[in-house]
């Protein structure tokens, strides 16, 4: 987990005229890293559209009685569908579980909460599915200049590949035309990757 997102506005100035919009693919809890409200506000700052979807409808009700744009869907299903360009798309959605052989006792409500609730297995591998597969379709309706951000997701050097969310969407991304812009490794408490491709300007 981390606030990957926050350092999404140093390359904005990259994109020259924005044409898209915002996009966030998982919305932030009460108690967390808050970034729904955090890229709500860039988008306010920007001049351009916001819009967040999350899978729980208790979550996308409060935003929106907060009047922060918000639809209750899974990404992929949302984006399917989703037709204005994006220029700005931040996925943090599917929970990842950072120790799958000795699972917290708290992950364990969540992946049952999302077998119940949602008819989904969490699980890493699923987690990593989803998010390329989100990463596919945001792709798709990109802006000429654009940046997508992942959270947990780092570059294992061990291994000279990525890891968590992002480990599949990373390559899908950089065979697309994108390049990493920033990375972190959990140094600093934080994990995730910023890319950016941009054509013009």
């Amino acid at each position: 987990m981390g606030q990957i997102y926050k350092n999404i506005y140093k390359y904005v100035p990259r994109l020259g005229k924005i044409e898209g919009s915002l996009v966030e693919i998982g919305a932030s809890r009460p108690g967390d890293d808050q970034s729904t409200q955090y890229l709500y506000d860039l988008s306010k700052q920007l001049g351009i559209d916001f819009v967040t979807c999350d899978i729980n409808f208790q979550r996308v009700r409060d935003l929106n009685d907060q009047r922060i744009p918000a639809v209750c869907d899974k990404g992929e299903d949302f984006l399917s569908v989703y037709e204005p360009k994006i220029s700005i798309a931040y996925l943090d959605n599917f929970d990842w579980n950072w120790h799958p052989m000795a699972t917290d006792d708290w992950t364990l409500d969540q992946i049952k909460e999302y077998r119940d609730k949602y008819n989904v297995e969490m699980t890493n591998v699923y987690s990593q599915a989803a998010h390329v597969h989100q990463t596919v379709l945001v792709e798709a309706k990109t802006a000429d200049n654009s940046i997508i951000c992942i959270d947990d997701t780092w570059f294992q050097s061990t291994w000279d590949t990525y890891q968590g969310k992002g480990a599949a969407a990373v390559p899908y991304l950089l065979a697309k035309g994108y390049t990493v812009l920033e990375t972190t490794n959990g140094r600093d408490g934080t994990y995730g990757i910023i890319l950016g491709r941009f054509k013009h300007g």
